[in-house]
C-alpha cells in the first residue's frame, strides 16, 4: 500500500511539471526591442522565475559573460535539495 502512495505522488509531480515546463513553453515569446542599448532584456514573469530558477542557465551565463547575475542565488533553491537528495 505504502508503495502505491509513493508512485502516486510521483506520477503526481510529474504531470504538475510536465505542464509547467508545457505552460511556460508556450507563453515563450520575446516581445521586447533589442535596440535599446543598456538596458537590459525583460521577460514576463513566470518565465523569468523558471530561467532564474534553471542551474543550466545560470551556468550558461556565467560561462558566456564571466560574470554572475543577481537572480543566480535563485538556482540554489534547486540545486541544493537535489545535492541532499
Amino acid at each position: 500500500m505504502k508503495l502505491w502512495k509513493v508512485t502516486w505522488l510521483r506520477r503526481t509531480s510529474q504531470v504538475v511539471f510536465l505542464w509547467a515546463f508545457l505552460h511556460l513553453l508556450l507563453r515563450t515569446e520575446f516581445r521586447g526591442s533589442v535596440r535599446v542599448a543598456g538596458e537590459a532584456t525583460r521577460v514576463p514573469f513566470p518565465l523569468q522565475l523558471f530561467f532564474d530558477l534553471d542551474p543550466l542557465v545560470a551556468l550558461a551565463n556565467v560561462l558566456s559573460s564571466h560574470l554572475l547575475y543577481r537572480g543566480l542565488w535563485l538556482c540554489l533553491l534547486v540545486l541544493i535539495p537535489t545535492l541532499l537528495l
